[in-house]
């Protein structure tokens, strides 16, 4: 990327386990000569976290820039989730991201942008859910408005077209999305970048932090995204930094209710990809065979019909 060098690899990141499988549930492309705009790399965008992300921009990071990335890692397939935005056509994305699967084979399936307590929810929901890789939406409305009555209006037009919803919500929010869960018990929500954690903080939050992600695993149809947590992690013990964390998600939800994700290539401003996938690996290296199948591939494609 432009401006930007990765953190260096280490011959051992690239050591794959032979029949490893990685379905990577939270990847973000972008391409300059779409008319879509990528908030991430505004100079002026305040994000809570990536400062600085604007050193992520180039012309585009598409399909062949990630398959090179991920070449001879063991990734078979990925999920795009919504990053770019249209102000003239919020299904836009969705049908670049149609055009580029038909083309390239990935990606495999597309969680498109959505405000769903917008008064338009329904009409949007209509245009993106007619393409074949649609799975279902990212809410991206306020934070504040996950749970309202017009939240919950939109969120039943998602159900009805069969969708999942992707929500990006931190500790204030769950139990918005207890109650959510609780009055859609048939349908699967994912909780992603587990929760948002500053994996930095071991004090009180971090009790607070784990105290509420077992509580919200009780709904037993919440899924937790292992992701983002790079942005909070020491770069030179990394696996010591997201140790707990990985296996406190794990612990409350189940590997069979988690999925490691890469969120590139947001974490690159934070690490390699060869590199988190290795970390991961190493976390769970104590895991069963079955239950490292679930974190890395199979709970994914439950999740996103893949």
């Amino acid at each position: 990327m432009r401006h930007f060098d990765a953190p260096p690899d280490r011959p051992s990141d690239f050591a794959v386990p032979p029949g490893f499988r990685f379905v990577d549930p939270h990847v973000h492309l972008f391409d300059h000569a779409q008319a879509l705009s990528w908030r991430f790399h505004d100079r002026g965008y305040d994000h809570p976290r990536l400062k600085g992300a604007w050193r992520l921009d180039d012309d585009r990071f598409s399909v062949p820039q990630y398959q090179r990335e991920v070449a001879g890692l063991g990734v078979e397939k990925f999920v795009h989730i919504q990053s770019g935005y249209s102000e003239a056509d919020p299904a836009l994305e969705t049908a670049w991201l149609q055009s580029l699967s038909d083309r390239y084979g990935m990606p495999n399936a597309m969680m498109s942008g959505c405000d769903l307590a917008s008064d338009g929810a329904a009409a949007v929901l209509d245009v993106q859910s007619a393409h074949r890789g649609w799975r279902g939406v990212r809410h991206t409305g306020a934070l504040d408005s996950v749970g309202s009555d017009a939240f919950m209006s939109g969120y039943r037009e998602l159900v009805t077209r069969h969708g999942v919803c992707d929500l990006w919500v931190e500790i204030d929010q769950f139990p918005a999305l207890t109650e959510i869960a609780r009055q859609h018990s048939d349908v699967i929500v994912v909780l992603e970048h587990a929760g948002l954690p500053v994996v930095s903080k071991l004090d009180a939050y971090q009790e607070r932090w784990r105290t509420s992600m077992k509580e919200l695993a009780k709904s037993p149809n919440v899924v937790c995204k292992i992701s983002a947590l790079s942005s909070g992690a020491l770069p030179n013990f990394f696996v010591d930094s997201i140790r707990d964390w990985v296996l406190h998600c794990i612990d409350a939800f189940g590997p069979d209710r988690c999925m490691f994700a890469s969120n590139f290539p947001i974490d690159r401003m934070f690490v390699t990809y060869p590199r988190l996938l290795s970390a991961f690996r190493r976390v769970v290296e104590n895991f069963t065979p079955t239950e490292q199948r679930q974190l890395f591939a199979e709970t994914a494609e439950r999740v996103y019909r893949i």
